[in-house]
């Protein structure tokens, strides 16, 4: 199966993977797999033993690979790329409502103590909130991300994203 290095796309060098290459969905499946979460053009990829994987290696490490053929580039389009989409919505619901509903005790709480009638009004902790929304973890994202990281053999090629 073919082998992609990915890298940082480095600064001042205007190069991009052409949409929809196996280049450019190597370099979506990595920033899924990895949660980095980065622009779409954060990323470079090249196939492994490429000369345009060389003069990339003379510029700096790669920092993942993964291997990936027609079969697995069509999984991931028609399949994974929308549950990624969809465990990311989950992760950013979770993340608005603890959002919303501290920032709700936090209003209740002001209104308290700028009142002139109801000083003496227990206010809200926060903290347990907080530590409900600790307890509330989907995982949906690291679920998607190690079922990717089996589907297209992927590796850390450097330390620093470890």
């Amino acid at each position: 199966m073919p082998k992609y290095l990915v890298f940082i796309n480095a600064l001042g060098v205007n190069q991009t993977n052409r949409p929809g290459s196996p280049e450019h969905l190597a370099c979506e499946i990595a920033n899924t797999i990895s949660m980095q979460r980065m622009p779409k053009d954060y990323f470079l990829a090249c196939l492994a033993d490429s000369p345009d994987a060389t003069l990339a290696m003379l510029r700096d490490t790669a920092k993942f690979s993964l291997e990936l053929d027609d079969k697995s580039a069509a999984i991931w389009t028609q399949e994974l790329q929308a549950i990624s989409r969809c465990a990311d919505r989950v992760e950013q619901q979770v993340d608005q409502a603890y959002f919303a509903i501290a920032n709700a005790m936090i209003a209740y709480n002001d209104a308290i103590a700028t009142s002139a009638h109801c000083q003496e009004l227990p206010k809200l902790l926060i903290q347990p909130v907080e530590h409900a929304f600790d307890h509330f973890d989907i995982g949906a994202a690291f679920y998607v991300s190690d079922k990717l990281s089996e589907l297209f053999a992927y590796q850390i090629l450097d330390d620093e994203y470890t």
